[in-house]
């Protein structure tokens, strides 16, 4: 984060000892992900058709630089080394990586149920597909092809984004955060949209961003988007706010109603970071602590506040992610530990039976190495492990 301070000009008979610097607020671009690694996946595709039990290598993605991975209900996007992005779905065995043709290279990608957005390297973010409203699809791009990419933001620079399952989040480098989408919920953070599209609002309205207004709190630095809920840091006091649904406290706050629709300080302190799914949302504590709140599947039990996963003490946790009903912690040597629902196979673990605690994932293309990432949606989840060939730097 970088912060400058100016001075205004002078504006009338104001004492020279007497005027304030104002403060600028910048947010830089983020760097690209600079680990190339190879690609598994583990759970079902094609409505159950194809199946892996266990973390299996997508070899037609092989000969790609991967250095992130975004897995969407539809498709998953790929991002390089090089500032490419590929597609791939679930309807092939083959697995074949499509190029995705972008007007600049791309530095961060992000997937939802049937959306995608890629953030490019001059801070445009365009995005394609479609968000789940009222019972039927809203394409991005209402004039032409569905899958055709639209500039979200034009005009405003943005440092980063986030998907959940029906809405996306852009926060600008001026500490500014928008939204777009589904917002039934309440993840968008504007008043009462519940009520608004029950009184016959315009939907395609909600497909144009618009800002987040937090009382009284000027600069966001970090944004996060779980299924149905919206998370945001304030730059100063480090607070975070939630706004979306509620119904098993998986905003980690104490009141009854759901949705909350506009952003709400919640008890979280010391957060690196939050993933979260349907019903249930974790954090990762600068003391590596891991906490959960919501209903914890798949034991259907309700946490009303943010309590510790214990099984994951001493673990050493970097990184956290979660599926719909999944949640996946990774240590800072590279392990995996996983746990929830595996109805699909989709935690990676060769069971379909549900697992309620944290376990380690262990395979053949897992052992040993070290996995750099993971992302789920859905009925399956895909692996980012370190390459043993990477190239260095220039």
């Amino acid at each position: 984060m970088l912060r400058a301070g100016i001075r205004r000009k002078s504006t009338g008979d104001i004492p020279h000892s007497l005027k304030v610097p104002k403060t600028v607020f910048i947010l830089p671009l983020p760097k690209r992900a600079g680990v190339i690694g190879r690609i598994l996946i583990c759970g079902q595709g094609d409505k159950g058709r194809f199946e892996w039990k266990h973390p299996t290598l997508v070899s037609s993605a092989r000969a790609l630089n991967v250095v992130d991975i975004a897995a969407g209900g539809i498709r998953n996007l790929l991002l390089t080394l090089e500032g490419e992005v590929y597609s791939f779905g679930l309807d092939d065995l083959k697995l074949v990586p499509r190029r995705i043709n972008l007007p600049n290279k791309v530095l961060k990608i992000s997937a939802g149920n049937m959306h995608a957005a890629c953030l490019l390297e001059d801070g445009r973010v365009l995005a394609w597909g479609s968000f789940h409203i009222s019972g039927s699809n809203m394409n991005l791009n209402l004039k032409e092809n569905a899958f055709d990419a639209v500039d979200v933001l034009p005009g405003i620079v943005v440092c980063d984004i986030a998907s959940g399952k029906d809405h996306l989040i852009l926060l600008s480098c001026d500490g500014k955060i928008y939204t777009i989408g589904c917002g039934e919920q309440g993840q968008l953070g504007r008043a009462f949209l519940r009520s608004v599209l029950k009184r016959g609002y315009n939907q395609t309205d909600l497909l144009k961003p618009d800002q987040v207004q937090i009382r009284h709190h000027e600069h966001i630095e970090a944004i996060w988007a779980t299924s149905y809920c919206t998370f945001v840091k304030e730059s100063v006091s480090g607070k975070i706010f939630g706004f979306g649904l509620n119904d098993y406290k998986q905003l980690g706050c104490h009141t009854n109603m759901s949705p909350i629709c506009i952003p709400i300080s919640v008890n979280m302190d010391n957060i690196l970071q939050i993933a979260g799914g349907q019903h249930h949302t974790m954090s990762l504590k600068d003391d590596d602590a891991v906490m959960i709140t919501g209903r914890l599947e798949p034991i259907k039990e309700k946490s009303i506040t943010l309590r510790p996963v214990s099984d994951l003490k001493r673990k050493r946790i970097i990184n956290i992610f979660c599926g719909e009903a999944q949640s996946f912690a990774l240590t800072s040597n590279g392990e995996v530990y996983a746990w929830g629902v595996s109805s699909s196979y989709q935690l990676g673990l060769g069971t379909n039976n549900d697992v309620l605690k944290p376990t380690l994932i262990k395979s053949l293309h897992t052992d040993g190495n070290r996995v750099i990432k993971v992302s789920s949606s859905g009925q399956h989840t895909i692996f980012l492990v370190e390459d043993e060939i990477q190239f260095a730097d220039t």
